[in-house]
């Protein structure tokens, strides 16, 4: 059995994911199959659920209420500069906005809902419904995406349009 099995999961877990609907398949009595349960999941499967049939099932705004008080939190703390790394709804977006956030869409050719098992999920998402302020095409290795992010945060701060930056390899 894997060890991101169903099975091993905590029971309020499990049970917020078998009772979404369409995720696990039932017997003719209503029982959850073995297969299901024992089905090796990807970490970004577990995630999704955790994040969204469990989570957001507790409370729409629960990942909005987090975030705001860590930056809350942080701000008291003198932090001036927070880095979001992910939105999936619409009120998560509208979070970051009220916290005179900016939206920043990142894009990789080739990459979409198409080409990823994951693409499915409800939480699956571009990015682009949030009316991003700014898009980055991601088409090179890791290193180039820091210098286009890096580039971008530095002319926000500086004023000066065009700014690049080399990250050393």
């Amino acid at each position: 059995m894997s060890a991101l099995a169903m099975r091993k999961a905590p029971i309020g877990f499990l049970a917020a994911v078998a009772m979404a609907p369409g995720t696990a398949p039932r017997d003719s009595e209503g029982r959850i199959s073995a297969e299901w349960l024992d089905q090796p999941r990807s970490p970004r499967q577990i995630l999704q659920w955790w994040g969204t049939e469990y989570r957001r099932r507790e409370h729409e705004h629960y990942w909005s209420r987090q975030l705001l008080q860590r930056a809350t939190d942080l701000m008291r703390d003198g932090v001036s500069r927070i880095v979001i790394t992910d939105c999936r709804f619409q009120n998560e977006a509208d979070t970051v906005r009220r916290l005179d956030g900016k939206i920043w869409q990142i894009k990789r050719p080739g990459i979409n809902d198409a080409t990823t098992s994951e693409g499915s999920h409800v939480s699956a998402t571009d990015g682009s419904e949030f009316s991003p302020d700014l898009i980055l095409t991601n088409s090179h290795d890791i290193r180039h995406l820091q210098q286009l992010v890096l580039g971008e945060f530095l002319s926000l701060e500086s004023g000066i349009v065009g700014t690049t930056v080399t990250v050393p390899a």
